[in-house]
Formats: C-alpha cells, sequence, structure tokens
C-alpha cells in the first residue's frame, strides 16, 4: 500500500512536469501566432 502511494506521488510529479512543459510550448506558438496576426 505504502508502496503504490509512492509510485502515485511519483507519477503525479512526473505528470506535472510533463504538462508544465506542453504548457509552456503551446504559449510560445500561441505568441508567435499572435505576433503573426497583429503584423499584418
Amino acid at each position: 500500500m505504502k508502496n503504490n502511494l509512492e509510485q502515485a506521488k511519483e507519477l503525479n510529479a512526473q505528470v506535472r512536469e510533463f504538462v508544465r512543459k506542453n504548457a509552456d510550448k503551446m504559449f510560445d506558438r500561441l505568441e508567435k501566432e499572435e505576433d503573426k496576426r497583429m503584423n499584418r
């Protein structure tokens, strides 16, 4: 039981890191798109 809890915490940390990296990438893409649209 305790081992499962540790694995879940580890997984949550990995998931949060994955989401954070993807969010950073998506915001970068969003900013580029906004710049393209504003410069027309």
